[in-house]
């Protein structure tokens, strides 16, 4: 075994996780600052900010935003999806962390109304696009052969764009 880690040293990198529970109370925001460059960015870590409202938003009405509405009623969330969105802001003062970092928190209306317009869909496309690269990151840990994406991808199926995200 010794032999094999000499020879093999180079490919070898440690990787420290949070874990879930961690990671959805506590986010640190401040080292995002460097995965927006560009406007695809920005709207990926907004649907970021919109799925960590939404479980909020599930902890306290023990559903998803839109979720078992009509499909006409589904404004009747938006509201409330805002303040889930407020209290993730105001827990562990991420509200000034993101202003820190120059992010606008108060996005446009159309991003809440389209998470719960869209809320519990499944796009095919999407769907095995996302299958792909997530059986992709089970067979490099199985095979131990390459390095695991140890950080958080937002894809967004409408605009065809990935962002990796450090929090």
């Amino acid at each position: 075994m010794f032999e094999t880690i000499c020879k093999n040293y180079k490919q070898m990198s440690l990787n420290i996780y949070k874990d879930l529970k961690s990671e959805s109370e506590n986010p640190d925001f401040a080292s995002v600052q460097d995965n927006i460059y560009d406007e695809a960015e920005l709207t990926n870590f907004i649907w970021y900010l919109l799925i960590k409202s939404a479980e909020i938003f599930r902890g306290e009405h023990k559903r998803f935003p839109g979720e078992g509405l009509p499909h006409e009623s589904f404004e009747s969330d938006i509201p409330l999806l805002k303040k889930s969105y407020e209290e993730l802001l105001a827990r562990n003062n991420n509200k000034e962390k993101l202003e820190e970092i120059g992010f606008d928190c108060g996005f446009e209306e159309k991003y809440f109304h389209e998470f719960c317009r869209n809320s519990n869909s499944c796009v095919v496309p999407a769907c095995s696009m996302l299958g792909s690269m997530a059986s992709q990151e089970i067979i490099k840990m199985i095979t131990y052969q390459f390095k695991a994406v140890e950080h958080i991808i937002i894809f967004d199926a409408i605009h065809s764009t990935t962002t990796m995200f450090k929090i």
